[in-house]
């Protein structure tokens, strides 16, 4: 019951992986698409809109300075008029007569400045007494609405900031109230003088109705505007110079590192708060206001996320189309593919008796087929390996056998070593004693070689069977080389195989020293590493091996480097992962060997 519930809950996964595979083919990539091209599109229209922002912004601060410049003109051409003077001269220093006819003539002149534009509501003289002459369009009253709506400190204070400034001078936007109705108008003054004489006369003032600077802020230039922005005007302190709602008019908005504090006035802003407003600021040449430019995020992006909806509705409604057929015809494909696996699971288990019977489907046919053909030569092939094994067993053993023969036989221990003995007696007979150091260390080493090969040996041992081979060296080559050894007392106990070492000593003496008749030197340095390791270096300064042959020493059984691969393959054999070696060599730099092995005793 359990193998049966066991291919059931595999028949199900296969629908299962099918609609992964195709999520995984289809879907994931077209949904990553839908989100790079979203970001993308949201990225690019971004710096769109921040580019029509930008200019939309300098439209706005362009047509704010030009008016300004325009106002500025006015009050010059004024100050300037000789007519204007004159009245004003007679204002200041006339009798009663001639101040009242230079009064009203006085008015005449500034009416036709006044009348220059619509939105210049006044345009007033006041002299140092603070006799004001002026004109205003909307009142026919003989009081002066916008100098009277001062306190007398006021009066002074502007008066004087008007009079020293040197330039013509920008008051913000006061609130006034006459004929019934509410103005805000904002003042630039400049002071009046005598140009020919230099005779100081007072000030000259032109008032602006506020309204003009936010149809400025907030034109479309015709055109509709799918991002919503709105724009108005502080001065440097934050004191609100131009808005919509004008009860915000003067007050003041704190300050915050990235610019100022909006946070106050944002319920009167006719933008969606929502997501967030983006603030931008430009500075108005000549004056201490600035613009402040709102943009409602949710107006930017809002085709975009909608498009982005529109197409992940589309795809969400193609995906399960794409699924609901997926199930529809994948339950005959299950079914004969649950066949499969269920007589794949029967040779799994090593009944090698399965086969499948399938009907329908060219491919799974084809698949089956070949799983039968496999299942018979399996059978086959498990017939022939059991002969062929029992053959190879018996003439692997038959071959060990033999091997071992041959070895034995290569050489009779007690005869080399009687013989040697006789010799050795002979030399020290005749006094030859360097003779027989040398017959003696040879019979030593002969000793060690042949008695079981494959055997550890203390590294003391196998230092001193080294030194007495090296020794029969430096004789056989007219000490040519030297060997030093530098062994620490700590490793003199620990083991090591037998003869491991030799071969890369001999092909440091046969090859790396060959050519050479003095000079030359080998070292063997022996030490604990990492206190469960053993490493051994050995290093001679002879003619080295050129690098890119060095680099295969290890992996290629040629000429003269078949000796240093068997010890590489023996410390893999001996010891495993747990061995190292490693060849440092050039040519004419000397060879320096390096060999890790296990700390053992």
């Amino acid at each position: 019951m359990k193998h049966a519930g066991s291919r059931e809950k595999y028949h199900y996964s296969i629908k299962t992986e099918m609609i992964f595979i195709y999520i995984i083919i289809s879907v994931i990539p077209i949904l990553i698409m839908q989100i790079v091209f979203y970001n993308f599109s949201r990225y690019y229209l971004e710096q769109k809109i921040n580019t029509l922002t930008s200019n939309n912004l300098s439209y706005i601060k362009n047509n704010i300075e030009s008016d300004l410049e325009y106002y500025r003109e006015i009050l010059y051409r004024a100050v300037t008029d000789d007519d204007i003077v004159e009245n004003e001269i007679r204002v200041n220093n006339g009798d009663d007569f001639e101040k009242e006819s230079g009064s009203l003539k006085l008015r005449d002149l500034l009416a036709s400045y006044a009348d220059i534009r619509d939105e210049i509501a006044d345009i007033t003289f006041i002299n140092k007494s603070f006799y004001s002459v002026f004109y205003d369009k909307k009142s026919l009253s003989a009081k002066n609405y916008v100098w009277d709506s001062w306190t007398t400190p006021e009066k002074k204070q502007i008066y004087e900031a008007v009079h020293d400034s040197g330039r013509v001078m920008l008051l913000n936007t006061r609130h006034y109230y006459y004929n019934n109705e509410e103005k805000y108008l904002y003042t630039l003054g400049i002071r009046a003088w005598n140009v020919k004489t230099g005779e100081d006369l007072g000030i000259l003032t032109l008032t602006i109705n506020e309204k003009q600077l936010q149809n400025i802020c907030n034109i479309t230039n015709g055109k509709k505007q799918n991002v919503r922005e709105y724009s108005f005007i502080v001065d440097k302190e934050g004191t609100i110079v131009s808005f919509h709602n004008k009860k915000y008019i003067g007050s003041i908005l704190g300050r915050t590192p990235d610019g100022y504090d909006i946070g106050n006035i944002l319920s009167a802003v006719p933008l969606n708060r929502q997501d967030g407003i983006i603030v931008n600021t430009a500075e108005i040449s000549n004056t201490d206001w600035y613009i402040l430019n709102l943009i409602d995020k949710n107006s930017m992006f809002y085709e975009t996320t909608m498009l982005l909806k529109i197409t992940m509705g589309i795809t969400m409604l193609i995906i399960s189309v794409c699924i609901i057929l997926i199930f529809l015809f994948s339950n005959r494909f299950s079914r004969s593919v649950n066949g499969i696996v269920q007589e794949i699971q029967k040779a799994k288990q090593g009944d090698f008796s399965a086969h499948i019977k399938l009907k329908g489907e060219r491919e799974l046919i084809f698949i089956s087929r070949e799983f039968n053909d496999m299942i018979l030569r399996i059978n086959t092939l498990i017939s022939n390996l059991k002969k062929q094994s029992e053959y190879i067993y018996e003439i692997s053993n038959k071959r060990r056998e033999d091997e071992l023969n041959a070895i034995v036989a290569q050489i009779n221990p007690h005869f080399l070593y009687n013989t040697l003995d006789c010799i050795n007696w002979m030399a020290i007979k005749r006094e030859n004693y360097e003779v027989s150091e040398m017959i003696s260390s040879l019979a030593q080493i002969l000793r060690y070689s042949i008695r079981t090969p494959n055997e550890e040996v203390t590294i003391f041992e196998a230092v001193d069977w080294l030194k007495k081979y090296l020794y029969l060296h430096e004789v056989r080559f007219n000490n040519c080389f030297k060997s030093e050894f530098d062994v620490e007392d700590e490793v003199l106990n620990g083991r090591i195989y037998k003869l491991l070492l030799q071969p890369i000593v001999e092909n440091a003496v046969i090859h790396g020293f060959k050519g050479f008749d003095s000079g030359r030197l080998l070292t063997i340095r022996i030490a604990v590493f990492q206190d469960s390791f053993i490493r051994i270096i050995i290093e001679d300064n002879g003619n080295g091996i050129p690098k890119e042959k060095a680099d295969h020493l290890l992996s290629e059984n040629q000429g003269s480097g078949i000796g240093i691969r068997n010890v590489y393959e023996r410390l893999k054999m001996y010891y495993g992962d747990k061995a190292g070696m490693t060849i440092s060599s050039g040519e004419n730099k000397g060879t320096k060997v390096s060999i890790i092995i296990p700390r053992k005793y």
